[in-house]
Formats: C-alpha cells, sequence, structure tokens
C-alpha cells in the first residue's frame, strides 16, 4: 500500500497446516501404538518504508513465526496401555516412544520480532558514505507440554514378560493448561548495530562495522499436579533468568576491482558472531517431566 509519496506499507501472512494420521508407523510400531498429528504453522510480518530525503531512507518491520504442534495417541490407554519389548523394540498399545521418550506433547511455539533501520548516504571529498544503523528485538519461545494423555505408566517387558515401569509426573490432560502447565523456556534477545561503507573510490570499498548483542535465556513458571500424587509431589517452579549475557562484535571487510572493469574483484572480511543460544532450556528447566522406573525384581517370575 502507497501510503504517500514517501510512505509504504507491506504486508504478508502465511499460514500451513500438516495432518499425519499414522506418524512413525513401522514394523515395530503397530498401527495402534503411533500418533496423530494435526499441526499449524503461521508467519507474518508488517513493513513501514520512508523515503525521508534523497539521502535518508528508513524502515520499521514487525513480525512473528510460530507453529502449534500436537501429537496423540490413537487408542486409550486404559484398555491398551503403553508397551515396548526392550528386547525386540515392538511397541504395542496407546502410543509412547513414537511420539516423544516422554510420550504424547503439545508444542506452542512463538517467535515475536521486530526490526528497525535506517541508512544515510553521505557524500564526501574522498569517495561517499553509507551509514546504516539499526536494532533488533526477538522474544524466542517455546512451550513444551508432555500431556500425559497415553497416561502416566510405561510398560517395559523383556522377552515378553513384565521386567520394569517407568512412571511419570504427569497430570491429568483435562486439567493441562489449569491445574499444570509444561516447560515455557524463552530467550530475548536484543542487538544494536551500526556499519559504515565507504567507496572510497570507484575500485575500492571498505566497510567497518559493530554490533552489540545481549542475551536473556529463561523460563516462566510452571506448576505440577501429578496423577501419582503419592510418588512424586505437586511443585510451583518460580520463573527464573538462567543467564544474561552482553557481546560486542567488530566487523570489516573490503572490496578491490582489481582491474576496475567491473568484471573481477577480491574481497576479504573479518567478523566475530556469537552463538545463539535460542528456546531450548530443556536440561535446564526444573518444571519438566521428571521420571521413577521399577524393575520386578520377583524371583518367582525367575
Amino acid at each position: 500500500f502507497k501510503a504517500s509519496q514517501k510512505d509504504t506499507i507491506i504486508g504478508y501472512y502465511q499460514l500451513g497446516r500438516l495432518r499425519t494420521p499414522n506418524r512413525n508407523l513401522s514394523a515395530l510400531t503397530s498401527p495402534d501404538s503411533t500418533v496423530t498429528q494435526a499441526s499449524s504453522t503461521h508467519m507474518y510480518n508488517g513493513k513501514w518504508q520512508r523515503i525521508w530525503s534523497n539521502r535518508l531512507f528508513s524502515e520499521l518491520n514487525v513480525g512473528d513465526f510460530g507453529y502449534h504442534f500436537p501429537e496423540s495417541p490413537l487408542v486409550d490407554y486404559r484398555t491398551n496401555p503403553p508397551r515396548i519389548d526392550q528386547s525386540t523394540s515392538v511397541q504395542t498399545g496407546a502410543a509412547w516412544p513414537a511420539a516423544d521418550p516422554n510420550g504424547p506433547f503439545i508444542i506452542e511455539r512463538n517467535k515475536p520480532q521486530l526490526f528497525a533501520t535506517a541508512t544515510y548516504f553521505l557524500p564526501s571529498g574522498m569517495g561517499s558514505h553509507d551509514i546504516k544503523a539499526g536494532l533488533e528485538w526477538i522474544d524466542d519461545a517455546q512451550l513444551f507440554e508432555s500431556t500425559g494423555e497415553s497416561g502416566v505408566v510405561y510398560y517395559q517387558d523383556l522377552n515378553g514378560r513384565p521386567d520394569q515401569v517407568q512412571l511419570f509426573n504427569m497430570g491429568d490432560f483435562a486439567t493441562l493448561g489449569s491445574a499444570w502447565t509444561g516447560a515455557d523456556n524463552r530467550n530475548r534477545r536484543e542487538s544494536l548495530f551500526l556499519q559504515d561503507r565507504w567507496s572510497a573510490n570507484a575500485r575500492v570499498t571498505l566497510t567497518a562495522g559493530v554490533r552489540y548483542d545481549r542475551q536473556r535465556p529463561y523460563y516462566e513458571s510452571s506448576k505440577s499436579a501429578p496423577v501419582l500424587s503419592d510418588i512424586f509431589p505437586s511443585v510451583t517452579t518460580p520463573a527464573a533468568t538462567v543467564l544474561v549475557r552482553n557481546s560486542v562484535a567488530p566487523r570489516v571487510g573490503v572490496s578491490w576491482d582489481l582491474q576496475g572493469d567491473g568484471k573481477s574483484a577480491v574481497k576479504a572480511f573479518y567478523g566475530r558472531y556469537y552463538n545463539n543460544m535460542a528456546q531450548d532450556l530443556a536440561n535446564l528447566n526444573p518444571g519438566g517431566v521428571n521420571t521413577r522406573t521399577y524393575k520386578f525384581l520377583d524371583c518367582s517370575l525367575a
């Protein structure tokens, strides 16, 4: 949408849906033990571009990416409890490892973000400068909930005979999101950058810049209300910041047109980059799934 001679508005939206009725069906996973998936993804952004003058241009971009990803069993665990034979890896009953080591789950993913840049062209007695400055803000979030739809007891046989059971601290699926919640992990990133591309002459261009990043991986509060309350306590995990990391990264590059004919160039670049810790904090968030394994040691079974 051309709002004015200087202003342009751009909008974009995308929605995708995927349905897989028998996910992970195999020779070792019976049809009853597969999972059904009905997921959706979304992506959108809005841009405002403005030409302030013949030298100054700016752009503001606001958007989001995310998805809803559930995996559910096809049969009722109360009549078809989840089992696996550890000697053959054959799975029967309500879906368990076909979904996840902790059984069926729901993932809610969202990544709201904001980008803003401004570019200024500055001619000088020694070539010209393209100066660019900007900022970024991203809150990378993922709520992972092991739902307990296949129950909270996972039977693990050995050569067709009971060997051990694994117990889980999930709550009643009907009260998920109210009485209890999953692990909500996030990583918030804020950045500032400044760059100057100096065209010293028709053959040589130098680029120098610096970028500041602040990362704060954290998790929101969560609570548990286990079905097996005589084994697992009800716990409220408070929100916490894992760490805060500030980093400054310099970057510099040069491009040299060897013969001045625009057909070949030599380029060199140096830059420093820091790892994005993203949103996967499953091993740090104490509000996740807890388990206990009990092995059958009855000598009469020998």
